[in-house]
């Protein structure tokens, strides 16, 4: 009988997730009871966002008994000389610095940090566990809160028969906010900022002395809204108040341009970088056209510096490529990127869908050195061409050249049977979970042929020795940076419109021996039809280094601030 209610419970706290949760039918706010084992800790608020499920992690924490200081960008707990932390838009929570994936970034809203609820369990039991607490923490049961008048009571969901108090048919969803994402864009003339919304209810766009003002019913996620790339030409701030929001912009020049646009609805903004009489912000053309990057500073595998183009235009009425972008890194102190495209010559990669991973790579980290090289950055490619690289050399060469980050470019696979999409990145370390280790044991493959391993297994036995490395390291010493620049990249994906999936952790052969903060770029599934066509695309491949290349500058930017 015990687990027949167990089981009914579970199916009908599944049922109430799948319609949504966060407020009744009334309009009152539903919450979700957190249990640790056999202890009933209290109920933490919980809210929608798309298709996921948020509870408020620093609710969680409290009901345990922890407490922390109050920062404006993230939620750090230290329990035991252990540590936990929720940074904001951060697709990643740390647990004394090992990299959990979240399938939503930490968002900050209305006095909590949300979480998505099965990465804030597992996180959290995780710092638990480590701390040398019981952490077994689970959610059983939804009540409603308790309001003066009602007799101060509760509907308490029981351990041993953990229904929720309210029936699925009372919950509805709650309303989704009016912006759904924004991004902005550099062209020649001027910088544009877009904003996607769910409807123009509510929404008043107004010129002022200094830019212009958006005023939106409801509240705006915690860094939904990215700083301009281009502070010089323009600024944003964001208050809240009464029932809505307000998106104050302050522009260098003036007048701003505002247009509207359907299918997806966006409110477009556009600023111009000069005085009115020579800009340029007509719309053609806005966020992506071809670079005109120079070449110059790559390299090719044998660390020789090459000369490459002077300047690659884009071909007459054909596909934009990439953004254009300005210069960011000038006089002779540029920051030294090394671009690896994955495998090549004998070692195809991964195949599917008649692409092969190492052709891809390839036209990928080119597009990349141009777009990087017209910010200003010194690119070095371990290879140019169709050639063979052991895995030891790549980072060698990186660390030849001195570089300050590196990156490696793949295409992710799956087994026949399976399926999955969407951009990962991965740093070196020990692995997240199953499929992070299945795929460096993929990756590192290479060994068994390449004269870093000895055969006969030398893959398998070379990444588990890796592991045990890593163990008793507890923490390789680039990872906090490695999580960083993979956080950066992370973020200006999602910014652009790319399916950024995770970011995570595996015993990555080729980020061995790196110097330098390190990340693997699955930039899709080969194996997936979708992600394939996408992959093939070269207006695709172009946004793709656009994107990570926008991602690269941010972290340097960040790294030479501090």
């Amino acid at each position: 009988m015990m687990i027949r209610r167990s089981l009914v419970g579970v199916l009908a706290l599944a049922m109430v997730v799948a319609l949504g949760l966060g407020a009744s039918a009334s309009g009152e706010e539903v919450l979700w009871t957190l249990w640790n084992g056999d202890v009933r800790k209290g109920d933490v608020p919980v809210m929608r966002q798309g298709d996921l499920t948020l509870v408020a992690a620093d609710q969680v924490l409290s009901l345990l008994g922890l407490s922390w200081n109050p920062r404006p960008d993230g939620l750090v707990v230290t329990l035991g000389g252990r540590k936990v932390e929720f940074w904001s838009g951060s697709p990643v929570a740390r647990v004394n610095g090992a990299v959990f994936p979240l399938q939503h970034p930490v968002l900050g809203q209305g006095g909590h940090w949300w979480v998505e609820h099965r990465g804030a369990l597992s996180v959290i039991n995780a710092f638990l566990r480590s701390a040398g607490t019981k952490g077994d923490l689970a959610f059983r049961g939804v009540s409603r809160p308790t309001h003066e008048g009602d007799g101060g009571t509760r509907s308490e969901a029981r351990k041993e028969d953990p229904k929720p108090a309210v029936s699925p048919e009372e919950v509805r969803t709650p309303a989704s906010p009016v912006v759904k994402a924004a991004r902005w864009g550099i062209n020649s003339g001027f910088v544009r900022c877009v904003l996607e919304l769910g409807s123009r209810d509510g929404v008043v766009v107004s010129k002022t002395d200094v830019g212009v003002e958006v005023r939106v019913p409801g509240g705006l996620p915690m860094g939904l809204i990215p700083q301009p790339p281009r502070p010089e030409v323009a600024t944003l701030s964001v208050t809240a108040g009464g029932d809505g929001s307000v998106i104050s912009f302050r522009a260098s020049y003036l007048p701003v341009k505002v247009s509207w646009l359907e299918g997806p609805l966006r409110l477009v903004l556009d600023f111009p970088d000069r005085p009115s009489s020579t800009a340029s912000a007509d719309g053609g053309g806005v966020v992506e056209a071809s670079s005109g990057a120079s070449r110059k500073g790559s390299a090719g595998a044998n660390g020789q510096a090459k000369e490459g183009p002077r300047e690659r235009k884009a071909e007459a009425g054909g596909p934009p490529s990439f953004m254009t972008v300005e210069r960011v890194f000038k006089g002779s102190a540029r920051p030294v990127v090394a671009v690896d495209p994955g495998h090549g010559g004998k070692d195809p990669g991964a195949i599917g869908n008649g692409l092969r991973e190492k052709d891809i790579n390839l036209k990928v980290a080119l597009l990349l050195r141009d777009v990087l090289s017209a910010y200003g950055v010194d690119v070095r490619l371990t290879r140019e061409d169709d050639r063979y690289l052991k895995l030891s050399e790549r980072t060698r060469l990186a660390n030849q050249w001195n570089a300050d980050l590196f990156v490696s470019l793949h295409c992710n696979a799956l087994p026949a049977g399976r399926t999955s999409r969407g951009v990962e990145l991965y740093l070196m370390s020990l692995p997240t979970d199953k499929d992070a280790m299945r795929l460096a044991l993929f990756e590192n493959r290479e060994l068994e042929d390449s004269g870093d391993g000895d055969g006969g297994g030398a893959a398998d036995r070379r990444t588990r020795l890796l592991m045990q490395i890593l163990g008793d390291m507890q923490q390789n010493q680039k990872v906090d940076e490695s999580t960083s620049f993979a956080e950066a990249l992370f973020r200006s994906g999602k910014a652009g419109g790319l399916s950024m999936k995770r970011v995570a952790q595996a015993p990555f052969y080729v980020l061995k021996g790196a110097a330098m903060p390190a990340v693997l770029v699955e930039m899709g599934f080969i194996t997936d039809p979708r992600d394939a066509a996408l992959l093939r695309d070269p207006a695709f491949q172009g946004r793709m280094a656009s994107l990570l290349a926008r991602g690269i500058v941010e972290y340097l930017r960040q790294v030479n601030k501090r």
